[in-house]
């Protein structure tokens, strides 16, 4: 007998302003976040994330993810989605770009999420919904 549906994990590559985001609203929803963050950067993302909302005007708070610094610590753990959000410059390095991301096993052997959905949009496919996404500046 279920206990009622599990929390679905995702792994975001990477906490800059669109890790973060991405991450605090997918948590709203009632995900679990892991973040795959660089090794300097674990202390500061220990700490709690202070976000600015354009929609209200307001401070949100982000605390509640996981952190690894480390691309082997990745299979210790199952994830339905993996999002990668790196800069341009980032993935272009080779010690931390896109190698890195080839590190994650299910992404070597095809059988993550994540990893059909990067396939789709290679390819050309929608996967998912369109998100709602908008910038400083835009109109509503």
């Amino acid at each position: 007998m279920s206990n009622g549906p599990q929390t679905p994990q995702i792994l975001i590559v990477g906490a800059g302003a669109m890790g973060l985001g991405t991450g605090y609203h997918l948590q709203l929803a009632g995900t679990a976040i892991t973040f795959l963050v660089r090794p300097a950067r674990m202390l500061e993302m220990s700490r709690r994330q202070v976000l600015y909302s354009y929609d209200d005007a307001t401070l949100k708070t982000f605390a509640d993810y996981r952190l690894i610094s480390d691309a082997a610590e990745i299979s210790r753990s199952s994830y339905d989605y993996v999002i990668v959000t790196l800069d341009s410059l980032t993935t272009r390095n080779p010690s931390t770009g896109f190698c890195r991301i080839q590190q994650i096993p299910s992404w070597r052997q095809g059988q993550g999420a994540g990893y059909r959905a990067a396939q789709g949009l290679r390819e050309g496919r929608r996967t998912g919904r369109p998100t709602d996404v908008r910038s400083k500046g835009t109109p509503r």
